[in-house]
């Protein structure tokens, strides 16, 4: 969903979810926003699942949390959900330290998320 909103693809920009800048800084907050837009708009628009799916991403720093728990908070304020997968052990490691494992639900795979959501 993410690049025929935004007309681009967010996977050379993922690293930014870590705290690192890519191409320069306003260029790395444009990839933010443009992520928290992009699932608000999908929520917006009716969507009540959103699934997140971490895989490629080895760390997440507070810009990345404060991303991922906004659009948490907005989908569950429009009565949906939003459910992460393919955590990495140190991604894993940073949500267990923070607590919000117990605000989120993780699964291990897309597959094992969508099945507990049907």
């Amino acid at each position: 969903e993410f690049t025929p909103r935004r007309g681009y693809d967010p996977r050379p920009y993922l690293p930014v979810l870590t705290g690192r800048v890519v191409e320069s800084a306003q260029v790395s907050d444009r990839f933010l926003w443009d992520f928290r837009r992009t699932l608000a708009d999908l929520v917006d628009k009716g969507s009540r699942k959103l699934l997140i799916d971490l895989d490629h991403v080895g760390y997440v720093d507070s810009s990345g949390l404060g991303a991922l728990v906004a659009s948490m908070k907005h989908a569950r304020g429009a009565g949906g959900d939003m459910r992460l997968c393919g955590l990495q052990d140190d991604v894993r490691a940073i949500f267990e330290m923070t607590r919000l494992v117990k605000a989120i639900t993780v699964h291990a795979s897309g597959a094992e998320a969508l099945g507990a959501w049907a």
